[in-house]
């Protein structure tokens, strides 16, 4: 049975989020592995197994008001990521896990520093339908929305000990 943690679903759910983990969840009893998910919006949600955390994106103001919920157990979450348990981390999700947010007035908000990233909100979005084929020649679509730049903070070293992390 694989625990997978879903943080921040009601702050973090926009445009079917919830809907990436419901697919993985299917795949994966589809190969016969059988999993549980845990809703986590505070502390005292965090289950005592974890096998993998999924975070999607938002709002930006629903990604801030998570970032603030996360504060007090986001040490918690850098130790499951420095044990390589493996993070599927989407928009804004991967944003507020980054070392910092810079948002469009300049201001500068800290991460729960889990990623070597950073981010610098944009002026213009940039948001479209997307489509692609998978690895076995399967159409899949989706919708791509994006308002940040994300830069990666990583040397040769950091890569090669970086833990497992998914983004999409």
């Amino acid at each position: 049975m694989l625990n997978f943690v879903h943080l921040y679903p009601y702050q973090l759910g926009l445009n079917g989020e919830r809907g990436n983990l419901d697919c993985l969840q299917t795949r994966l009893k589809w190969a016969g592995v059988d999993s549980s998910r845990h809703e986590v919006s505070s502390e005292n949600d965090l289950p005592k197994s974890v096998d993998a955390v999924f975070i999607g994106s938002g709002t930006l103001s629903g990604a801030l008001v998570a970032l603030e919920l996360m504060r007090p157990y986001q040490n918690k979450l850098r130790e499951l990521a420095r044990d390589g348990v493996p993070i599927l981390a989407l928009g804004l999700g991967w944003e507020i896990l980054g070392q910092e947010m810079k948002l469009l007035d300049g201001s500068l908000v800290p991460g729960a520093g889990i990623f070597p990233s950073r981010s610098t909100r944009v002026e213009r979005r940039a948001s479209c339908e997307a489509f692609g084929f998978d690895n076995q020649g399967t159409l899949t679509a989706g919708y791509a929305n994006h308002a940040s730049d994300i830069e990666l903070l990583l040397s040769l070293i950091h890569i090669l000990t970086l833990p497992t992390i998914y983004s999409v």
